[in-house]
């Protein structure tokens, strides 16, 4: 089922990458060529839309229990079941929220954006 951490969704879209090597390039004024650094692991920034069915109090209770997580690192696990851990939740949106396909319900869409902190 899909989650943010410990919290169950509907549906969560997207997916996040694995840590890669990331290389600093310089130039220096009269000296052919680059220079280079290894930096270490990184550029692994994710972005994941959580999407939540239900009337409109228990939507907006989801929303601030995924919110509460920013500056947690979570296991994310998207809607094909693909699991990524050591996900690193740096910012999330405000809850969007709209009519749902049954009376008084409502569908809630929130944006979870961060980084993986390792392999």
């Amino acid at each position: 089922m899909p989650a943010i951490g410990n919290i169950t969704c509907e549906f969560v879209k997207g997916e996040a990458p694995l840590p890669k090597q990331r290389v600093v390039l310089w130039q220096v004024p009269g000296i052919d060529g680059y220079g280079a650094q290894l930096m270490g692991l990184g550029d692994a920034e994710f972005r994941f839309v959580a999407v939540q069915y239900g009337l409109p109090n228990a939507v907006a209770a989801w929303a601030r229990s995924i919110q509460n997580l920013q500056g947690s690192v979570v296991t994310i696990i998207n809607d094909w079941g693909r699991s990524f851990p050591r996900c690193l939740i740096v910012h999330v949106g405000p809850l969007v929220d709209g009519p749902a396909h049954f009376q008084g319900g409502c569908r809630g869409e929130i944006e979870i954006h961060g980084v993986v902190t390792g392999r």
